[in-house]
């Protein structure tokens, strides 16, 4: 049976790219969406996703072709709230996390939230600050504070580029998306999509894969693949307001602070809030973790913190309080 990759989501149809790059339209088989509807834990998923290596049956004499299994993932890459997990894309190489100097302005806890779901996918980030031309228009503070964060980030090990997508894309950034299959995420009017058609040479067309006027709705807050050349793929997440992380527990949101490794808490389970001797607040004291990031680590912790509240029916410390 063919294989081919998805994508683009347009409610109940996909687009894939087959081994020649031709565009297919198809649809999931029953299975495949109902076992996306609800997830292990209860919650509910979206069965495929762009990056999405699929088995399809083609579709005869025009016909809409048919999805009928999904290899294994090799990670994906989440947004959450307490009903739903969306997963946004899969088999990634890279995340690229887009911000911007000004208009809109930098955002540090969008960066922080979605740096900890890529800590936890285990995918390779990037920090790409676009409108560098910008800079000059700062106050003097607020460009030594947009300094300084840049500097905490790329002593974390985060390639930061400082880039100007309105005059051209720079040869690093080039250079480290030139191969594989890269994720680009941000909130609207960060520069994606200039960066997009920079890479590509010209003015990408959501929709000129594949004409769904007459058979879906065409939806445009669902990410979309781009095939640039034989060597990279884009994948677009149309900009978002919030980064939700209601799928994480308080250890993973700890793992996806770099900063708080090997910190010799004397607690296991230390949440580096209230603890007596915690490593993490001693760095902090000490200078050698960033206050503006254990202080943004503490308002997603605030944010998250009745989610974490055992309800009814929970399953606390090994036993049901169901009766």
């Amino acid at each position: 049976m063919p294989t081919a990759v998805v994508s683009g989501v347009y409610g109940a149809l996909y687009s894939l790219l087959d081994e020649n790059q031709n565009t297919i339209l198809a649809a999931a088989g029953g299975r495949l969406r109902l076992s996306g509807a609800t997830r292990v834990d209860g919650k509910k998923s979206n069965p495929v996703v762009a990056g999405d290596q699929v088995e399809y049956e083609p579709g005869k004499d025009g016909q809409t072709s048919l999805i009928t299994g999904i290899f294994p993932r090799q990670n994906s890459f989440i947004r959450a709230d307490q009903q739903r997990h969306h997963v946004m894309a899969a088999n990634l190489d890279l995340v690229l996390v887009f911000q911007s100097v000004a208009a809109p302005d930098f955002n540090p806890g969008f960066l922080d939230r979605a740096l900890i779901e890529i800590e936890n996918s285990g995918i390779p980030a990037a920090i790409v600050i676009n409108k560098a031309d910008f800079l000059e228009t700062l106050d003097s503070d607020t460009r030594e504070e947009l300094n300084r964060r840049m500097a905490v980030y790329r002593s974390l090990g985060y390639p930061v580029f400082c880039e100007s997508f309105s005059s051209k894309v720079s040869l690093p950034l080039q250079s480290l998306v030139a191969t594989g299959r890269t994720l680009l995420m941000g909130q609207s009017g960060v520069g994606k999509s200039t960066f997009l058609n920079r890479m590509a040479g010209k003015e990408l067309n959501e929709t000129q894969e594949v004409n769904l006027a007459l058979r879906g709705r065409h939806t445009t807050t669902n990410p979309r693949l781009f095939q640039i050349n034989q060597d990279m793929q884009l994948i677009d997440i149309p900009g978002v307001k919030e980064y939700g992380l209601g799928h994480l527990s308080q250890v993973q949101l700890n793992t996806g602070f770099r900063e708080f490794a090997d910190r010799n808490c004397k607690f296991d389970n230390c949440s580096h809030t209230h603890e007596p001797h915690c490593g993490v607040k001693l760095g902090v004291e000490e200078n050698r973790i960033s206050e503006a990031r254990y202080k943004s680590y503490l308002a997603i912790v605030e944010s998250m913190s009745d989610q974490w509240k055992p309800r009814k029916g929970d399953f606390w410390r090994g036993v049901s309080k169901k009766k």
